[in-house]
């Protein structure tokens, strides 16, 4: 994420069109959230996005072992 924050608002704002989101939250993290983390975290804030997967993806994607099983 690009760290001039107008120009991250334009990259979010571009994923949410052109993956055609549904939904969409923006909300600031807490330390709870995901409290078995092994890593720390820097980011104070996440993007949730529902987006509506057309179809079955080709078998030959990346992406179809964990997509396929939705």
């Amino acid at each position: 994420m690009p760290d001039d924050l107008a120009r991250r608002s334009i990259d979010i704002k571009g994923s949410i069109y052109f993956l055609n989101a549904a939904h969409v939250v923006v909300y600031q993290r807490v330390s709870t959230a995901w409290p078995d983390q092994r890593e720390k975290v820097h980011e104070s804030y996440a993007i949730i996005m529902a987006v509506e997967v057309p179809g079955k993806i080709e078998d030959e994607s990346i992406a179809a072992g964990w997509v396929n099983k939705l």
